[in-house]
Formats: structure tokens, sequence, C-alpha cells
């Protein structure tokens, strides 16, 4: 029986080969795209328990960043369905949109965040008004950097 590697990912048990796959496409698509890699761990924290092959309940949304496809498409993306499942292309996309939603919000990374989780048409239509950590989503992604020592990343422009 051949023994594999194992590593604990955020408290989540991988494969060595896994692990580093994941970890090397958080940093090079943040570095690419100028976003925080603890940001973009944390997002996949809570949008997948860094599950790659999870589907959302709406069943449009897929892989460790819960992207939709036609999100991945509006930010270039050409490939299948079963394709945006792979970490490679999952994550940058993701971090793409998200770059691009940093862009909307001018750097707001808690409005940027509401309208990955919601949509900007629904942010539009509802702003968040109420206190960030209580938000559903938003609220769960402070709370893991704030565990993990890296509330600094929320600051507003960064």
């Amino acid at each position: 029986m051949r023994k594999v590697n194992t590593v604990i990912l955020f408290g989540l048990l991988f494969s060595a080969t896994q692990a580093s796959a994941i970890q090397k496409y958080i940093n090079k698509y943040s570095e690419r795209y100028h976003v925080n890699p603890r940001l973009v761990e944390a997002m996949i924290y809570v949008e997948s328990s860094f599950r790659i092959n999870v589907v959302g309940d709406d069943g449009c949304s897929h892989g460790l960043m819960q992207i939709q496809m036609s999100t991945a498409r509006d930010e270039g993306f050409r490939g299948t369905r079963q394709q945006l499942i792979w970490p490679i292309y999952n994550i940058k996309y993701g971090v793409k949109y998200l770059r691009t939603l940093l862009a909307w919000t001018q750097g707001d990374v808690l409005q940027a965040l509401d309208a990955y989780n919601r949509g900007i048409g629904n942010v539009l239509r509802r702003p968040y008004r109420g206190d960030w950590r209580e938000h559903k989503y938003v609220g769960k992604i402070i709370k893991f950097l704030e565990a993990n020592g890296n509330s600094r990343v929320l600051q507003i422009g960064k």
C-alpha cells in the first residue's frame, strides 16, 4: 500500500500535493490580480470549506470559490463547467472577479465581499446597512481572518 503524505490546511486534511497546488494557485492569482491571499483563503474557507467539487445550494455555484459559470464567462473564462471546478480555473476566475468588485467598490473590501456573495444588482437595490460582523457571509470571513491573525486585510483599500 502506498503512503500518501497529508497536511493540515486551515484545520482540514489534504494530500500534500493537493494542498500545495491550492496554495500555489491562491498565491499566483492573488499576486496577479492584486488581492490579499489571506482574503482569498478566507473566502474559500467560507464558500466551500476547501472542498474542490462542491456545488452550491443554487446548483449554479461551483468549486472552491463557488463561482457561477456566467460570472466566470464575464471575466473571460472559455472552458467547460467541469473545467471551472478545477482549482486552477476556479481560483483564477474567482480572484479575478473579486478584483473587479474591489474596483467597483473603490477598494471597500467589505462591500466587495457582500457583492461577491449577493451579486452587484442586489447590493445596488438593497445595500447592507448593519454591522458587518452580523452579516451572514461577510461576518464569517471577518471571524476567519481574526481567528488567523489577519484582520488587517479588511481595511478599506487593502
